[in-house]
């Protein structure tokens, strides 16, 4: 089943900043007296949240052996030992941090493709969304995904966190856009013989390979603009034909 809800999605890149976005708790009924423990939930989450962006700062600059907690708890701006009432150890810190990297990277997408707007508009931004590399300050949370898919390797079991995590978003990733494919041909706006769950691991395939390309050879593959052409004619590809007669 294809998503369909109203959803304002924020401008601005694909990268994280520095800090974290600030979200409004909406209001809702409750007793009085359990005011004080929502608010308390609320700040531990921020303060859960403000070491994980605290965290990502520091592997940024020393990655994940050369940070220490003591550096985390330092750019968080609170004691060591507050750190580790949240996480007990960093290779638990470096999970999370992973897990926020990954849910926001689908957040963005998720944002698109709740949009109502038409499925081939949808498809074409939420593809699109990844020309966020050629953006300043992209490349530092490239470096840091590409550490933790090197850690993943290197721990070599297929059921390691970091590698089911990784399986985790590809398939969130890939279910988005099938939602996305599955609407516009339930609208008769793309072909009926389109294979929604097959076309969805292309795109995704194209996205993750292209990366790679323009990772090795930055002059020779423009990122935006090899994802325009690609989107071009994607949506030419899966469109179906014009009654005869009809001007395209």
């Amino acid at each position: 089943m294809y998503l369909e809800v109203d959803h304002k999605v924020a401008g601005g890149g694909f990268f994280l900043t520095d800090t974290l976005p600030k979200c409004k708790i909406g209001q809702i009924d409750r007793p009085v007296g359990r005011e004080k423990k929502v608010m308390s939930d609320t700040a531990k989450e921020k303060k859960r949240e403000t070491i994980i962006a605290a965290a990502l700062q520091v592997f940024r600059r020393k990655g994940f052996n050369g940070a220490t907690i003591a550096e985390i708890a330092v750019a968080a701006g609170i004691g060591k030992g507050t750190v580790y009432e949240y996480f007990p150890s960093k290779a638990m810190l470096i999970h999370e941090a992973l897990l926020f990297l990954l849910r926001h990277i689908e957040s963005i997408i998720f944002g698109i493709a709740v949009l109502r707007i038409p499925p081939a508009d949808k498809l074409r931004r939420m593809i699109d969304a990844f020309s966020f590399l050629e953006q300043e300050g992209a490349m530092a949370e490239l470096n840091l995904l590409s550490d933790y898919w090197a850690e993943a390797f290197r721990q070599g079991d297929s059921a390691n966190i970091y590698t089911l995590e990784f399986k985790k978003s590809y398939e969130n990733a890939r279910r988005l856009f099938m939602d996305v494919i599955e609407e516009g041909m339930a609208k008769q706006e793309f072909r009926s013989d389109v294979r929604p769950e097959l076309l969805a691991a292309a795109i995704v395939g194209m996205l993750d390979g292209l990366f790679l390309q323009w990772y090795l050879d930055r002059e020779r593959v423009p990122y935006a603009r090899v994802i325009d052409h690609f989107c071009t004619c994607l949506l030419r590809g899966i469109r179906p034909p014009s009654p005869p007669g009809e001007i395209v």
